[in-house]
């Protein structure tokens, strides 16, 4: 088997406001205290969430989710954990097809949250999310995939965004984060 580079296969950034000031937001306990109803209520394509930490000491975010169709499961493990960035690299396992023929694949999916201040009373979260994969059968599907308008993992990120920076805000604004 010959190793191959990893490849970008989707990549988006999108940002949202929240209004609370910087100092009372923290994303890292945010990614790694967020309830399973409340990530399910960021995104209809949400199925489930829960948090633990491994025996090396890393945290862990376990999410699980259906987009286009398509059945994922995400472990992120952290990479970056500060009250302003955080970072969760997964392995990701992706169930893809229909009734005829399953094909499984473990992209890597890398997602990064960071907030900056706006102003006294505003901050801005850009949620990045980046899949890479090495797997040249994989490639190769998607290479034939038809060609559409419309980009599923896009669409995700665009509508989950916002949520995710509501439900920072409401914790901010209730004092769950304690001040930097």
């Amino acid at each position: 088997m010959v190793n191959r580079k990893m490849e970008t296969i989707g990549q988006g950034s999108q940002k949202a406001v929240i209004n609370a000031p910087l100092e009372s937001i923290d994303l890292t306990k945010w990614f790694f205290t967020l309830r399973d109803e409340e990530y399910r209520a960021c995104s209809s394509e949400h199925n489930g969430m829960v948090q633990g930490c491994l025996p090396n000491g890393k945290r862990v975010s376990v999410s699980i989710e259906t987009i286009g169709g398509n059945f994922i499961v995400n472990n992120f493990i952290e990479e970056i954990s500060l009250r302003d960035h955080v970072c969760g690299v997964s392995d990701t396992v992706i169930w893809i097809g229909g009734p005829d023929q399953v094909y499984i694949t473990t992209p890597k999916v890398t997602w990064e949250l960071k907030v900056d201040s706006v102003s006294a009373q505003s901050s801005m979260l850009t949620c990045n999310v980046t899949v890479q994969t090495a797997d040249n059968e994989f490639l190769e599907m998607l290479q034939n995939l038809p060609k559409s308008d419309s980009d599923p993992l896009q669409e995700h990120w665009i509508a989950e965004t916002p949520y995710f920076a509501a439900d920072i805000e409401k914790k901010a604004q209730r004092g769950m984060f304690g001040k930097g």
